[in-house]
């Protein structure tokens, strides 16, 4: 929308699969190579980037301007299985940085681990595991087996960032 006249400028379809996170999207301003977006997850497991001046997807991130977000490292080794997302990412210098929506029961199912990924190309760039993966720190806190494929710890509510302290505060 105009923020002078409220004249809508452009309107995009979400193509399926699933809905727009119900909470907003989130803005990048760009850098000296690739002009500014607007970044939103779905309920289906897609993290989609759309140019900021015309809505179109945008070129170069993913796969025609959509990451799929339902990798099998994250599906813990199983294809169904709620994961999506409710809130929208957060940017971070040229990071966009996703939490996800998961099932709680059963305890068996997709990782709510976060990730951040590229504004240009929409790469993986890191992962923090929720639930330790072995040889990670805290992973012997866990009883015998049980953070194996584990689902229900994540970050479906809004990650904020401190940027003068470089810290990221993300409420599970």
């Amino acid at each position: 929308l105009d923020p002078a006249t409220g004249e809508e400028l452009w309107s995009t379809p979400v193509p399926p699969p699933g809905q727009p996170s119900l909470r907003g999207v989130e803005y990048w301003a760009g850098d000296t190579t690739t002009p500014p977006r607007i970044f939103f997850g779905t309920r289906g497991g897609l993290l989609y980037g759309l140019d900021a001046a015309t809505g179109a997807l945008a070129e170069g991130f993913g796969e025609g301007g959509k990451v799929n977000l339902r990798t099998p490292e994250i599906l813990n080794g199983r294809s169904a299985g709620g994961y999506g997302m409710s809130s929208p990412p957060v940017v971070f210098e040229n990071l966009v940085i996703t939490g996800a929506a998961v099932q709680e029961f059963p305890p068996l199912g997709a990782a709510g681990d976060i990730r951040a990924w590229d504004a240009r190309t929409g790469a993986l760039v890191w992962t923090f595991h929720s639930v330790p993966r072995s040889g990670e720190p805290g992973y012997d806190s866990w009883a015998a087996g049980s953070a194996e494929g584990r689902s229900g710890a994540n970050a479906w509510g809004f990650i904020t960032v401190d940027e003068a302290r470089g810290i990221a505060y993300i409420p599970f």
